[in-house]
């Protein structure tokens, strides 16, 4: 699935920072987490909204006005952002994926691999899609976050210091960027979805599309354009405010930035 495959590939992006402290405006954040991870382990189910604790640990580890909004993180503070998305990232994908040994088996040949593993997915999706609407937009948004800092780390570097590797990794972040600003826009026409989360996700994206069109080239720019008028023309009213602000920030010109490279 496209949306869960863009929290698999952007942390692609980390090009060589390691988080061994994490400011103390995260502490919030990380003791919240690190509950969430007991919490799976002892029980051996993921935390659900109608569980008031579980509730309670969502709220925080959802909470962008608290650990993002109104914050200005300068360089020295990339790790230990990143360190807190890479956390989010890990969350969505424990729901995303859950119960994945029991239905995929090393042995099965790499198509049949592929489509139990989107099987799996769509179900997870479905099945806890109030806890993703939750935790995925901070995602979102903290990704966000991250994306000028990692732009201004890229520009200073020296030409020699451009190397192959961090090339890659660019590129399967972007491809990554692409992969979700897509499936993010084809859900918003899925009724099997409810509209509180598909609101949740474009919501999100619409309030961070900015930061992350300038990494994307200008042709992909284009055709998730076009994916962005005709999801609009048959998405519910509530929702095509959201998709009209993501198409006008897709329709930008100038390839500045991290779409240079």
């Amino acid at each position: 699935m496209h949306r869960a495959k863009f929290w698999l590939t952007l942390v692609c992006l980390y090009f060589g920072f390691i988080a061994s402290v994490l400011a103390d405006q995260f502490d919030g954040y990380i003791q919240a987490s690190q509950q969430f991870d007991e919490w799976v382990e002892k029980t051996g189910a993921m935390p659900r909204q109608t569980d008031e604790r579980a509730a309670a640990l969502l709220a925080t580890l959802s909470d962008n006005r608290r650990f993002l909004d109104g914050i200005t993180f300068d360089d020295a503070q990339l790790p230990a952002l990143m360190e807190v998305c890479d956390k989010a990232n890990r969350k969505v994908m424990s729901y995303v994926l859950y119960d994945l040994r029991r239905h995929v088996d090393n042995s099965m040949p790499a198509e049949t691999l592929q489509q139990a593993v989107l099987r799996l997915e769509q179900r997870n999706v479905l099945t806890y899609q109030d806890e993703l609407s939750e935790l995925q937009p901070f995602g979102i948004r903290c990704m966000a976050r991250q994306a000028p800092l990692l732009a201004r780390f890229i520009e200073r570097l020296k030409p020699e210091e451009i190397t192959p590797v961090r090339l890659r990794g660019l590129e399967q972040g972007r491809n990554g960027i692409d992969s979700f600003f897509l499936g993010t826009l084809i859900s918003a026409n899925d009724i099997s979805l409810s509209e509180h989360y598909r609101a949740s996700m474009l919501k999100a994206l619409a309030e961070t599309a900015s930061q992350f069109v300038p990494i994307m080239k200008q042709d992909e720019r284009e055709k998730l354009e076009l994916t962005a008028r005709t999801a609009s023309n048959s998405a519910p009213e509530s929702l095509k405010g959201y998709i009209e602000a993501i198409a006008k920030n897709l329709a930008q010109s100038n390839c500045e930035g991290l779409c240079r490279y």
